[in-house]
């Protein structure tokens, strides 16, 4: 798939954006988020598969809008609001193990991000263990500077779901202009297996009941 020198939602670009948490960014987080599931999955960590898991990644990627919401439906019915446009897709399947499949949205002047993962097959057998797993690996790697968080329960697809909501800054330009971000991650239950939800938005645009309502509206 070809795309220009610094595409901010291809995140094996030569020369990756800069700016902070761009789309690449998220997916490779997504990436790195899996990649500890299957560890736990696998019982034991994932070697050289990581080499064929970037290389995989990249080949299953898509930019096409139509491919992006048709793959959203798919793990969950969401009212992905405006300024957010279908940005890329990934289908990813895995021997044995299942897929990994994710949407992201971004808003023209990327300050706004919205990615959306599931994982299905064996990796969605033990979902508690998954969603575990994973949001270990969200606060790992996870490189937003947070200034406050906070945990929030709320119901999404009729099961109790975990979010942490955090203020902070995506990245060193945001933080000397002392511009405030809104920053949301965490799991919920989605239409073929563990589902994973995150979100990044200037607080100047974006209000915690604003990103609450997103989620909650989940079906």
């Amino acid at each position: 798939m070809a795309t220009a020198p610094g595409d901010p939602y291809e995140p094996f670009s030569a020369t990756p954006s800069r700016k902070g948490m761009s789309g690449g960014t998220k997916v490779l987080l997504a990436v790195l988020i899996t990649g500890g599931v299957l560890a736990v999955l696998c019982c034991g960590g994932i070697g050289l598969m990581g080499v064929w898991f970037a290389r995989t990644a990249e080949q299953s990627m898509s930019k096409d809008p139509a491919s992006v919401r048709a793959l959203t439906e798919s793990i969950a019915d969401i009212s992905v609001p405006e300024p957010l446009e279908p940005k890329m897709s990934m289908d990813m399947k895995i021997p044995v193990l299942g897929s990994m499949r994710m949407a992201v949205y971004g808003s023209e002047n990327k300050d706004e991000t919205l990615m959306l993962m599931e994982l299905t097959g064996r990796m969605a057998s033990e979902p508690d263990q998954a969603i575990a797993q994973a949001n270990q690996q969200m606060q790992r790697n996870d490189k937003f500077e947070a200034v406050s968080s906070e945990k929030v329960e709320l119901e999404v697809r009729g099961k109790p779901s975990s979010f942490t909501f955090a203020h902070g800054y995506p990245n060193e330009k945001a933080r000397e202009a002392k511009t405030l971000y809104l920053h949301v991650t965490g799991a919920f239950v989605g239409k073929s297996g563990p589902a994973f939800l995150l979100f990044t938005g200037p607080e100047s645009r974006w209000k915690v009941e604003d990103v609450k309502g997103l989620i909650q509206g989940i079906k």
